[in-house]
C-alpha cells in the first residue's frame, strides 16, 4: 500500500486521470480529520468537478465520511427530516412531511452540512 500525498492526487486530476476509491477515501479522511488545509479541499473538489467524478470516487469519499461519522444520543422523542440515506438504514425520507409531523407533536430536527461545518 502506497501512502498518498497531496501533490500526487492533484497532479492526477490536473491530468485528466481518475482517482481509486482509495484514494478519494484518503482525501476524505484528511479532509474530515482537519489535515487539509482550505487550499487542498478546494482543489480536490474542483479537480474532480473539471474532469467528471466516477462512481468509484464517490464511493471513497462516502466511506471516508462514513468512516469519519460521529453518533449522538438526542433526548426524548425525535424525527430526522433530512436524512440522506448515508445511514444505510433503508427508510424513507420524509423531508416533505415536516409540518404534519412537527404539527403532531414529534420533534422534527434538521441539520444541514454547512450548520456541521461552522
Amino acid at each position: 500500500m502506497t501512502t498518498e500525498t497531496w501533490p500526487d492526487l492533484l497532479n492526477r486530476l490536473v491530468a485528466g486521470e481518475n482517482l481509486s476509491a482509495a484514494q478519494t477515501r484518503w482525501a476524505m479522511n484528511q479532509v474530515m480529520s482537519g489535515e487539509a488545509t482550505p487550499s487542498q479541499i478546494a482543489a480536490l473538489a474542483v479537480g474532480l468537478r473539471a474532469k467528471g467524478e466516477t462512481a468509484e470516487e464517490v464511493v471513497g469519499m462516502a466511506d471516508g465520511m462514513l468512516a469519519n461519522a460521529r453518533t449522538f444520543d438526542v433526548p426524548g422523542p425525535a424525527v430526522d427530516i433530512v436524512g440522506t440515506g448515508g445511514e444505510r438504514s433503508g427508510s424513507v425520507n420524509i423531508s416533505t412531511m415536516r409540518a404534519i409531523v412537527t404539527a403532531a407533536g414529534r420533534g422534527a430536527g434538521g441539520l444541514s452540512f454547512f450548520t456541521i461545518l461552522q
